[in-house]
């Protein structure tokens, strides 16, 4: 699992997250972090990816590599 308190905004990042968010299969995530925060179960990352994507991910379903 990824440590999200560690990241800064600016930080590179490279990890896994599953498909659609729920499914078995995983996709790589590489990118810039634009913002951490906390929400209600757990906390979360905006990375803004390499593709030019702007997405936010659960600390919880990270996969670390």
């Amino acid at each position: 699992m990824l440590k999200l308190r560690k990241l800064r905004e600016g930080d590179r990042v490279s990890f896994q997250y599953p498909v659609h968010g729920s499914r078995n299969v995983l996709r790589n995530v590489r990118g810039t972090v634009d913002r951490v925060g906390k929400g209600i179960k757990s906390d979360y990352v905006t990375v803004n990816e390499d593709s030019g994507k702007i997405r936010s991910f659960s600390e919880r379903k990270i996969v670390a590599r």
